[in-house]
């Protein structure tokens, strides 16, 4: 039969070129899009959450994680691994972009910013809206809580509802109320909380706590924040922590920390002092986010706040 010229292309080349470079895109895609909704989130279980930092061979969490900072494999191997990391830990799709999947949503009105404190949260159920970056409430100091009653309790609550509110996938699991712009040293989390249950009977509620020890092992894990909508990232935090703190009723208590509830623990924790996850970035994740950040805080500003604290 015939033969063809080496080199020459058909029609079925053309169209696999032009399939795999839809592959790419749509990989691309995804990837600006798989972002974190989490003041600290869960993600699914398969998923290989941390890796020990210094340790001998890698895991294939360490591999993923590393990966993401371009240290680790050639460049398709690093494209594939974002896009598995995207599809497996229930992030969102990507969305529809010109070419692919039809056409885009219409932007949303800004929300409202009010850079004042929120009033009543003390007295009443309240729906506290969680404050995003640069909201002042975010880098303002925190006082400490000294009386232990009834407000209390009822900020502790709204601090929850605040927090169940944001369902994902993956769904928050941890808050801080400097995040509701109330600059007082509490912090709630309940790392059971699923995207089908709540399950609070495992929640905690710390107030005025301190990390009193630390490991010096460090562990990889992948953070986001509900105060840093669709943003996610590596961040590098001690295997275990022990604090000292007083619950509801003013008792003073200690307790240990250890894995994946130790990194929950120090992430809230760091609101408490101002200190945000994109704090701990390395100099080039920084860079990489600066563009959602310069859009967050483009939101911010559209929203009528007057008082962004970068």
């Amino acid at each position: 039969g015939p033969s063809r010229a080496r080199g020459a292309r058909t029609d079925g080349d053309r169209l696999a070129a032009a399939l795999a470079i839809a592959t790419v895109a749509a990989t691309a895609a995804a990837l600006a899009d798989a972002a974190l909704p989490l003041t600290f989130l869960r993600l699914p279980a398969r998923y290989p959450r941390a890796a020990s930092v210094g340790a001998g061979r890698p895991t294939p969490g360490a591999a993923v994680a590393q990966s993401r900072r371009g240290s680790v494999a050639p460049h398709g191997r690093i494209c594939g691994e974002f896009r598995r990391t995207a599809l497996d830990t229930g992030f969102p799709p990507a969305r529809a972009r010109r070419g692919f999947g039809g056409a885009q949503k219409p932007r949303r009105k800004p929300k409202p910013v009010n850079d004042d404190p929120p009033e009543g949260y003390l007295d009443r159920p309240m729906d506290l809206e969680i404050v995003r970056y640069p909201h002042p409430a975010l880098r303002r100091p925190n006082a400490e809580v000294e009386a232990f009653d009834g407000r209390l309790r009822q900020l502790a609550e709204n601090l929850f509802a605040a927090m169940y509110k944001e369902v994902g996938p993956p769904p928050g699991i941890g808050l801080a109320a400097p995040q509701v712009g109330v600059n007082m040293r509490i912090l709630v989390y309940n790392e059971n909380r699923t995207e089908s249950a709540l399950n609070r009977e495992a929640e905690k509620v710390f107030v005025n706590p301190r990390i009193v020890a630390k490991s010096e092992r460090l562990d990889e894990s992948v953070e986001g924040c509900l105060s840093f909508p669709r943003l996610g990232a590596v961040v590098d935090r001690p295997n275990w922590v022990e604090v000292e703190a007083q619950d509801l009723d003013g008792n003073h208590i200690k307790e240990r920390f250890d894995g994946f509830e130790a990194q929950v623990f120090q992430h809230e924790y760091d609101h408490l002092d101002g200190v945000v996850f994109t704090d701990h970035l390395s100099e080039g994740a920084r860079r990489r986010a600066q563009p959602r950040l310069d859009k967050l805080a483009e939101l911010y500003s559209a929203g009528g706040g007057t008082q962004p604290m970068l």
